[in-house]
């Protein structure tokens, strides 16, 4: 009878022990688990590290014949700066006509029709309007009046037939 008892005892703790030891079954299992994605990872980071960076073509802004944004554009429209050298003066540059009035404004200076952004005689066009060419010549704007008009006015003879 005792041996009976005994297992009963024994069927009965593994009732009441197997919930116990399923639940520490899973635990096992789940750190099994997170110790694997933990050697991915390492591995995935370690594949990261040898791969070489990412190489990009160098992009360098250079504002060529943009105007000094530290200065005042009255300073930088009043005329030329003087240097150690002296005085830089505009090129001889002759503003012989203007179209200002439609999307394109356009000029001609010097016998070439020249619209905003060209080049003449290492100038650049910055503006064209009404009163005259604002040009860029070595970092220094100068502004090149309009063309007079030339009107010579005749007059007609008063009178009669003659």
């Amino acid at each position: 009878m005792m041996k009976k008892t005994k297992n009963k005892i024994l069927v009965i703790f593994m009732i009441a022990a197997s919930p116990l030891f399923l639940f520490v079954t899973e635990i096992c299992a789940q750190q099994k688990d997170v110790l694997k994605k933990a050697e991915n990872i390492e591995a995935e980071d370690k594949r990261i590290a040898s791969i070489s960076p990412i190489l990009r073509p160098k992009v360098e802004y250079t504002a060529e014949a943009a105007r000094d944004p530290f200065q005042s554009v009255a300073v930088q429209a009043a005329g030329p700066t003087v240097t150690t050298a002296g005085e830089i003066k505009a090129p001889p540059l002759k503003v012989q006509g203007l179209i200002w009035g439609g999307k394109f404004p356009q000029a001609i200076i010097n016998n070439k029709v020249v619209k905003t952004g060209d080049t003449v005689e290492n100038s650049q066009v910055l503006s064209i309007e009404k009163d005259g060419v604002t040009i860029l010549f070595e970092n220094n704007q100068f502004k090149l009046p309009a063309p007079k008009a030339d009107v010579t006015v005749t007059k007609k003879p008063q009178g009669g037939m003659q």
